[in-house]
């Protein structure tokens, strides 16, 4: 009996140890742009914390052995395919070594190993986690994550003000003193030069993130979710997802604006199918709420959400994709993956090799376009990585929840924004759509043989 008592207080004390470093790992992840130099080496402060996380659930697993994970199956068929991800990561090195012109570097390589590596245990390290635990934290999880993403937003409306409205730039003076003085972004580069209208908005922004883009990415993520918590659990929830709204127009960014207009869209539209009537109630809902906002906000000279979509549509229509530098960075991709098409040209290296081509001096080394970018670094190979996504996508169909649709939409429209940024394969956009994967499963009502 006592044998038993002291087992069990084990348990919920190592538990309680688990639980509390995947917190730390959420903080750490929230805070996207915050990074530290340590033996010269530069350190993302989630790489530090989601080493320790990994560390944590494996101790964690290896003193208690005898755990039955729950709806295993749930838990194990992500795993596998992320494992396959790795290997096929691994085979691109095979780009490296055969290609003849242009050489990629294996040094790039070794180092977006690491990373991805570390990307992965984490992902692993948190299904293992939810499965021993039952999924009976996750709901938290998720909603810290998204309580965390909306202080992101405020730290944004504060950057922008300071910025437009009092002439300094609040991120010169918070990054600098929480990094210890290792943060060095350029903030110039944020600003955008759309003059006119009453607030004349010429500084976009991206929260903790930094990147607009970057930024656009997570909103996705955390938007058709607030709908549907708005919709069907609290009207409370209408306020934060006007939070998200107007952060994703101040981003000013043209592939997140897009995506967020057709997640509403996707949501409309089904709910229109299954209910006409709650649709048209909540569309009507969400407008009203967004003109009285917008009054709130210009009567005390805050905001002016028109002014903001006004911003967002003038630089949609400024230039098309066909002639933009976009376009040419996706001809320079497809062109080094005319070298090597089968192994790609390995993982990290179409940065590198970017480098060899006029637009590079424009964009820098970033393709901008996800799925280009895995292409070309991975080759035919690509297939697991593909196969996530569509595990994912079809596991939203199968499940019949909130949570699940929620992820369904978030993942669509993550999918179109990744032919213009890369901000998919992120740790945060990762969690998160897993955050909302194992809540759907905690709240899987249907009974299925496949799984």
């Amino acid at each position: 009996m006592y044998k038993k008592l002291s087992e069990d207080s084990s348990l919920l004390l190592n538990t309680s140890i688990l639980n509390t470093a995947f917190y730390f790992l959420l903080i750490s992840a929230s805070l996207v742009s915050l990074f530290y130099y340590i033996g010269g080496l530069r350190l993302n402060l989630y790489d530090i914390f989601g080493f320790i996380y990994i560390l944590t659930t494996f101790i964690f697993i290896l003193f208690h052995q005898r755990l039955t994970f729950y709806k295993k199956n749930f838990i194990f068929i992500p795993i596998l395919i992320l494992v396959l991800i790795f290997l096929t990561e691994l085979i691109s090195s095979i780009g490296i070594l055969i290609s003849i012109d242009d050489k990629p570097s294996f040094e790039q390589f070794l180092k977006l190993l690491i990373s991805s590596l570390l990307l992965k245990l984490i992902l692993i390290s948190f299904l293992l986690h939810q499965s021993i635990d039952n999924f009976k934290n996750t709901e938290k999880y998720l909603k810290f994550f998204t309580y965390f993403l909306v202080a992101s937003c405020i730290y944004q409306y504060l950057a922008i003000y300071s910025r437009v409205g009092l002439g300094f730039s609040l991120d010169e003076i918070f990054w600098p003193i929480i990094s210890l003085g290792s943060w060095d972004y350029d903030v110039k580069s944020l600003e955008f030069g759309s003059q006119g209208g009453a607030f004349s908005f010429t500084v976009r922004h991206g929260g903790f993130a930094g990147n607009p883009n970057f930024f656009a990415s997570q909103l996705i993520c955390a938007i058709p979710l607030t709908f549907y918590l708005a919709s069907q659990k609290s009207s409370k929830f209408y306020f934060l997802l006007w939070i998200f709204v107007i952060s994703m127009f101040a981003t000013i960014s043209r592939s997140g604006t897009a995506g967020m207009v057709l997640a509403f869209c996707l949501i409309f539209i089904r709910f229109l199918l299954a209910q006409p009537l709650s649709a048209i109630k909540y569309l009507l809902y969400f407008i009203l709420f967004g003109f009285v906002l917008n009054f709130i906000g210009e009567s005390f000279s805050f905001f002016s959400i028109v002014d903001l979509v006004d911003s967002v549509t003038r630089r949609m229509t400024s230039q098309s994709y066909v002639d933009s530098p976009r376009m040419l960075l996706v001809i320079a991709g497809f062109d080094m993956l005319s070298n090597s098409p089968i192994f790609g040209v390995g993982l990290g290296n179409a940065a590198v090799l970017l480098e060899n081509y006029d637009i590079f001096r424009i964009t820098g080394p970033s393709i901008h376009n996800y799925w280009v970018m895995i292409l070309v670094e991975r080759g035919l190979f690509v297939i697991p990585l593909i196969l996530y996504y569509t595990y994912l996508f079809y596991f939203s169909f199968t499940v019949k929840n909130m949570y699940s649709k929620s992820m369904g939409i978030s993942l669509f429209c993550l999918v179109l924004l990744g032919f213009f940024n890369t901000s998919l394969g992120s740790l945060q956009v990762q969690l998160y759509l897993l955050l909302l994967y194992c809540v759907a499963i905690k709240y899987n009502r249907a009974t299925s043989t496949k799984y």
